[in-house]
């Protein structure tokens, strides 16, 4: 991938909470999603589709073997790999299909699983409704049939939206609402979609197995976040955090409890308490199993120190993130749960990294948070 502002050639980049793509080099958005479906002229968008889908259908077929793997070629997470990178190419340059094809990518969790769900889900909506509410009737250049791949998109988009909860359904309405009115699909098919979508919410264990795998990853870890479930849930899920060596063993990935309303907000009970790190096997399970903590609804406040992550490794900033945190009684962590309103936020290192170097304060991230949902 080149950056358009700076050309350098990019091998990462930095992938933010919001879905955008920086250029560590000059920390502009690298790549942003076109806004509309295009084909440029010279452009080699469609040999790269084409490629990339090979890569595709041979990495299915290798994971489910029907196909052997020679020595020396890509096995299927490899063929994964280069099927999506090789497509994210095609669509950077506005290509219809490939644009499509992303957001089903992304819709599939085929891309960035270290991402939460619902992360993914808007960048995939992007990409649907790039190529859904595009008034034009066809795209110069592009043989396909582009009527009927705005529908596709248009269908795509409001099953995956129909499969989350109502609550995360909000941040998706007006998106919703557009298709609705282009008269794509039938107002009576919208709703059967709604009615019929299969539900996409990941389980509470399925967070926390990947938080804590990721949480000692030397490539991209996270750093802090919120993640929200009830205490009935949290209880049945408390051996899976008292296993992991990173949390009672290490002591390197902190945890703290605090009971949210039926709407998610914060419920002022004792801030200084109900944030402050339990790390001790003996101080998780008297927090999760004792009556200090209300049933209902619970945020799961977490801070990574496990350090060692790549891209993002100084201690120094890392203490200057928890100062922040830790100011005016978590002043910072209240307010990111009133505003996540129930919504898993999780940053990562990419996301600090950029902060620090647009010599930022951590309090953007609040910030983010709030024009995002």
């Amino acid at each position: 991938m080149i950056c358009i502002h700076c050309k350098k050639q990019l091998t990462r980049t930095l992938n933010l909470f919001n879905g955008k793509r920086i250029c560590p080099s000059c920390m502009k958005e690298a790549s942003p999603i076109p806004e509309a479906p295009q084909m440029k002229a010279g452009s080699n968008a469609d040999e790269l589709y084409r490629l990339s889908r090979a890569y595709f259908f041979r990495g299915i077929a290798r994971e489910i073997g029907k196909e052997s793997v020679p020595s020396g070629s890509p096995d299927y997470e490899e063929c994964f790999e280069r099927a999506t990178s090789l497509c994210l190419e095609a669509a950077l340059t506005g290509h219809p299909e490939a644009m499509w094809n992303m957001g089903y990518y992304y819709d599939k969790d085929f891309v960035e699983t270290d991402r939460t769900e619902l992360e993914r889900c808007r960048v995939a909506a992007k990409y649907y409704s790039t190529i859904a509410l595009h008034t034009e009737s066809e795209v110069a250049g592009w043989m396909g049939d582009f009527k009927e791949l705005r529908v596709r998109a248009a269908r795509d988009l409001i099953k995956m939206v129909a499969g989350l909860a109502p609550r995360e359904r909000s941040s998706f309405h007006k998106t919703v609402e557009s298709i609705r009115s282009m008269g794509l699909i039938s107002a009576e098919e919208v709703e059967e979609l709604f009615s019929t979508g299969k539900s996409r919410a990941t389980s509470l264990r399925r967070r926390l197995e990947d938080l804590l795998s990721s949480a000692v990853s030397k490539k991209r870890a996270p750093t802090f976040g919120v993640i929200f479930t009830t205490k009935e849930e949290l209880h049945q899920n408390l051996e899976t955090i008292l296993h992991a060596d990173v949390v009672v063993k290490t002591k390197k990935l902190e945890f703290a409890f605090a009971p949210v309303s039926d709407n998610f907000a914060y419920v002022d009970m004792n801030m200084m308490s109900d944030f402050r790190p339990v790390i001790t096997e003996d101080s998780i399970r008297a927090r999760v199993e004792g009556d200090d903590l209300p049933d209902g609804n619970v945020a799961i406040y977490f801070f990574n120190n496990a350090g060692k992550h790549g891209i993002y490794n100084s201690a120094g900033e890392r203490a200057k993130i928890r100062k922040w945190i830790e100011a005016n009684e978590y002043q910072a962590i209240t307010e990111l749960i009133d505003s996540a309103k129930g919504h898993p936020c999780i940053f990562f290192d990419d996301d600090i990294f950029y902060y620090h170097k647009q010599q930022r304060v951590a309090a953007d991230v609040v910030k983010l948070i709030e024009e995002d949902i």
